[in-house]
């Protein structure tokens, strides 16, 4: 039996500030990217970032953060498909990867397909 893909947004919760759950079934729409940098720093990170200003974007990425962890720098990303995130890494980010004052070395990497999303409304 064929499984069906199925995908819809919550609906508005009564309270402002409440947890909002999208559960995702069937259909893939979004794939985290979590690449852990040993001993980068948020400079290095910049750096890196001015070296892709005026190169392609991709519209494919939802959302990135940065944390300033023990250790590192943690960089999380969503992207609306691996083969997105994997072209574009591929075709721009990993050419430009080791330029002087950048982030040295290769990260930890975790891919893997979102299944469940939660958010939480701003307050008014």
């Amino acid at each position: 039996m064929a499984r069906e893909n199925s995908w819809s947004p919550p609906a508005h919760p009564a309270k402002q500030d409440q947890a909002v759950r999208w559960t995702i079934t069937g259909l893939i729409v979004m794939y985290m990217v979590s690449n852990f940098w040993p001993g980068a720093t948020l400079e290095q990170f910049q750096a890196e970032l001015a070296e892709l200003e005026g190169k392609s974007q991709p519209e494919t990425q939802l959302m990135r953060s940065v944390a300033e962890v023990e250790g590192g720098l943690l960089i999380v990303s969503l992207w609306k498909g691996k083969s997105e995130y994997e072209s574009w890494a591929e075709s721009t980010l990993m050419p430009q990867i080791d330029i002087p004052g950048g982030m040295e070395g290769r990260p930890t990497q975790r891919i893997g397909p979102v299944v469940e999303h939660y958010s939480v409304l701003p307050s008014s």
